[in-house]
């Protein structure tokens, strides 16, 4: 018995000083795709004077969403995207114009959001909704990398005797979420 013991003390002391420990280094590298804008646009034609307009984002690009509608009111939105990382989450945020000076009379178009003024989603297919105004919104990349988005305005028109074109810009400002 003495012997089974020695030989287990022997066997098992071995095995305790064989033991040794070491660290191994990991590094991981982790990049990130720089987040750009390509811009579209939003142009609205026809438009009579003295008359407030809906004008919903319109993904499907029929351009008669727009009411009051009598025929000849007519609007285009020419899609913006965002291009990142795949998957990832990013905040888009807007500075929106209010009020539009003409450039021939100085009167002005004045601008409202709603919850139908921005579109996001794939390309064609913008299927999510919401207000622009005053709110950061977050959209998903897609697995390209890639996001779009329309943007509207409900427009009041001046009481003008002629006709006149209106133009200003929204500022868009994304980052990751």
């Amino acid at each position: 018995m003495f012997l089974v013991v020695a030989v287990l003390f022997m066997f098992g002391m071995n095995t305790a000083f064989a033991q040794n420990q070491d660290l191994i280094h990991y590094t991981i590298d982790v990049v990130t795709n720089p987040l750009a804008i390509t811009v579209g646009e939003f142009t609205a034609a026809g438009l009579n004077a003295n008359t407030c307009y809906q004008i919903p984002c319109d993904p499907l690009a029929n351009g008669q969403l727009i009411v009051p509608y009598t025929g000849n009111e007519s609007y285009e939105q020419v899609e913006n995207t965002v291009v990142g990382d795949p998957g990832a989450f990013v905040d888009v945020m807007f500075t929106l114009p209010y009020t539009i000076l003409g450039a021939t009379y100085g009167a002005a178009v004045t601008c409202s959001y709603d919850h139908l003024c921005l579109a996001w989603g794939a390309s064609g297919a913008e299927n999510f909704f919401g207000n622009p105004e005053g709110t950061t919104t977050t959209m998903q990349l897609d697995i390209n990398g890639e996001v779009y988005f329309m943007l509207s305005a409900n427009v009041c028109t001046p009481n003008i005797p002629d006709a006149d074109t209106f133009e200003a810009d929204a500022v868009c400002t994304v980052q990751y979420h």
